[in-house]
């Protein structure tokens, strides 16, 4: 959970992964070891997202804005 206006950076420390909204909001380029994605929340609301390559395992979760 954070606040509207609060940038989340996502750091891939090993792999190839992705960060992909499950609504389009945000996508991530293929991020591999050490590479980092940033994204700026502006508005309130649920964020869910996946891997693209892991969804299948699991690999999602979701950012709640206040």
């Amino acid at each position: 959970t954070v606040n509207s206006g609060t940038t989340v950076t996502w750091i891939d420390t090993q792999g190839m992964h992705t960060v992909h909204s499950d609504t389009n909001v945000f996508s991530s380029p293929i991020l591999t070891a050490g590479k980092k994605f940033r994204f700026t929340f502006k508005q309130p609301g649920k964020f869910r997202y996946h891997c693209d390559f892991h969804v299948g395992i699991g690999m999602r979760a979701e950012i709640v804005v206040k």
